[in-house]
C-alpha cells in the first residue's frame, strides 16, 4: 500500500519547489493591480490558515493515485464560494498540472513579494537569551535605519551562541555571535602556530 508523503510544509523551502512556484506568483502578479495583490495576499494568508485545519488536505493532494478529475472536484468542493476567482482560477490550474502540493510555497512566496513592494523585509534573528518586546522593537528600528527598510523580525533562542546575535536578512548573514567570535580566533591562533612550526 502506498504511504501518504510527508507534509509539504517540510518541503517549503526546497530550490525546485521555490523556482516552480516563483513562475506560478510572477504570472498572477503580471495580471493584477496593486489593490487586486493586496486582496490575493489577504487570502493566501486565509488559505495558508485553512491548510493548518484540513487535517491530511496537502498529503491527499500529493498522492498519486488520485486522479486529475478527484483533484479538481475536491478543489471545488473545498473552496468554491470561499475565495475569489482569481485564487479559484489558480487552484484549478494546480490541480490540473498536479501541483497542488506548491499551495503552501506559493503563498510564501506571494508574501515575500507583497511585502517587498511596500518595503517590508523578514529578518531571521538568533540570540542567546529570550529578547523583551522593547528590545525587539529597538533592533527593529536600528535595522531599518540600516536596511532602509521596515523589518519583520523572527526571534528565536539558542543558548548555544553564548553571546551576542546572528541575524540574516534574505541571503546575507550577520553573525555577531561571542561562539562565532572565538571560533574565529581559535582558527587565528592555530593558524600562527602551524605558521611558526619548522
Amino acid at each position: 500500500m502506498q504511504q501518504l508523503p510527508r507534509s509539504s510544509r517540510e518541503h517549503v523551502m526546497d530550490p525546485s519547489r521555490l523556482s516552480l512556484a516563483d513562475v506560478y506568483v510572477e504570472g498572477l502578479i503580471s495580471q493584477l493591480d496593486a489593490d487586486e495583490i493586496d486582496q490575493l495576499d489577504r487570502e493566501m494568508d486565509e488559505l495558508e490558515t485553512l491548510l493548518e485545519h484540513i487535517e491530511g488536505f496537502e498529503e491527499l493532494v500529493a498522492v498519486s493515485l488520485i486522479s486529475a478529475r478527484e483533484r479538481r472536484e475536491l478543489v471545488e468542493r473545498v473552496f468554491q464560494g470561499r475565495c475569489s476567482l482569481t485564487l479559484l482560477a489558480l487552484l484549478r490550474i494546480l490541480a490540473r498540472h498536479n501541483r497542488l502540493v506548491l499551495l503552501r510555497t506559493i503563498c510564501r512566496r506571494f508574501h515575500k513579494f507583497h511585502e517587498r513592494t511596500h518595503g517590508r523585509v523578514d529578518v531571521f534573528v538568533t540570540s542567546p537569551v529570550e529578547m523583551s518586546p522593547p528590545e525587539q522593537e529597538a533592533l527593529a528600528r536600528k535595522l531599518g535605519q540600516s536596511l532602509q527598510l521596515d523589518p519583520v523580525l523572527t526571534v528565536k533562542v539558542d543558548p548555544a551562541l553564548l553571546g551576542g546575535l546572528i541575524v540574516r536578512v534574505g541571503d546575507r548573514l550577520f553573525d555577531a555571535s561571542l561562539a562565532t567570535q572565538l571560533r574565529r580566533l581559535r582558527r587565528r591562533i592555530a593558524s600562527r602556530v602551524s605558521d611558526q612550526q619548522p
